[in-house]
């Protein structure tokens, strides 16, 4: 089998492992549609034999190219791994998910809607009020627990956290266009668009 290394960004080695990923997904579907075999109810003639042994060598070379599929992506997912440790993109990944999920939580709580609650202090006023509406299916009331500016902060503070998170993420794409050189197959390679 012929191999040649090819020098990439991190960024199109995600894509390059994808296209032989389905490549090799293909001649699996192929291989073992072939294996499984056709009810055959009928006497074969030499021709249709010699043709169904010669599909069969078709389907155990595509198998072993599915096998081989396999292994490259394993490889090349391998090498980013620790291409992406060895650039630090892991780690900048992590900052960026965390905050994103802290912006998320802070629009969260910003979004509770403390207007239409009634202030803890009003509580029992506003209960002594209801009295004559229990008796007509009263849910209760939602009471605020907290002043409303106190989470007056928090939507500046998820734009900002969202800012941030942007950068890092475009820090990730900096850190992707460092390259990785693999070995591949040839055919592999071809099949995902490299020459």
């Amino acid at each position: 089998m012929s191999t040649r290394s090819f020098s990439l960004p991190l960024s199109r080695w995600h894509h390059i492992a994808d296209r032989i990923r389905v490549f090799g997904e293909t001649k699996r579907t192929s291989a073992l549609a072939v294996l499984e075999g056709t009810p055959i109810r009928n006497a074969l003639t030499d021709e249709q034999i010699a043709a169904l042994k010669q599909r069969g060598q078709k389907a155990l070379a595509d198998l072993t190219t599915a096998r081989t599929a396999v292994q490259t992506v394993a490889v090349i997912r391998e090498r980013l791994a620790t291409a992406n440790a060895e650039f630090g993109v892991n780690a900048v990944l992590s900052q960026a998910e965390g905050k994103r999920k802290e912006a998320a939580l802070l629009r969260a709580v910003a979004n509770v809607d403390l207007l239409t609650k009634v202030p803890l202090d009003n509580v029992n006023t506003v209960l002594s009020q209801q009295k004559t509406e229990r008796e007509y299916g009263f849910s209760g009331i939602r009471p605020a627990v907290v002043d409303a500016s106190a989470l007056s902060s928090f939507e500046d503070e998820a734009s900002v956290l969202e800012s941030e998170a942007a950068a890092l993420t475009d820090a990730v794409a900096d850190l992707n266009r460092n390259t990785l050189s693999i070995e591949l197959p040839l055919d592999l390679a071809q099949a995902a668009g490299l020459k």
